[in-house]
């Protein structure tokens, strides 16, 4: 009987130790349960944008663009850039960035799983409760460096793709 009650206490300090729950591999395999998500990779510093000429967009995006007929569009790496001037005033009212569909080992990413990690990858801290639609998430009253604007994040088939900052 002691041989028998053994043995199954062998077995059991064998099997808990294989499943790594107190041998060597225990730390590793809880800090990979309790590790943050990689960082989004920034593609643009739209905040950095906000409110400027095409001069100093070209400048700060290091590109030679024109505005035509009150508007202006930049070609950067996984996207673009768009901005619309007044007319009159010749002061920036809308600035967006575009997310273009990128393809990876056979796949298609159409943008971001949250408006949050766009965000992240354009430089705005997108916070609070949206009103929601089908296509878009609507962020009234949100101020960004500080001027109240309206953000309007775009969306195509659950992935986030676009953001527009309206600061009239």
């Amino acid at each position: 009987m002691k041989k028998t009650l053994g043995i199954v206490a062998l077995a059991l300090v064998v099997a808990v130790l294989g499943c790594g729950r107190f041998g060597a591999n225990s730390e590793t395999a809880g800090n990979k349960a309790n590790s943050s998500p990689a960082p989004t990779a920034k593609l643009v510093d739209l905040p950095s944008l906000l409110g400027k000429s095409v001069d100093e967009m070209n400048t700060i995006l290091g590109q030679h663009q024109k505005e035509s007929v009150g508007t202006v569009t930049f070609t950067i790496p996984k996207g673009s850039v768009y901005a619309l001037y007044d007319m009159k005033s010749k002061k920036q009212v809308l600035l967006s960035f575009k997310f273009e569909p990128q393809t990876a080992e056979g796949m298609t990413f159409l943008g971001y799983p949250t408006a949050e990690k766009l965000g992240q990858a354009i430089g705005l801290e997108i916070t609070g409760t949206p009103t929601k639609s089908e296509y878009e998430d609507k962020y009234y009253d949100y101020t960004i460096n500080g001027k109240k604007c309206e953000l309007t994040v775009g969306k195509i088939r659950e992935a986030y793709n676009e953001a527009k900052l309206y600061c009239p």
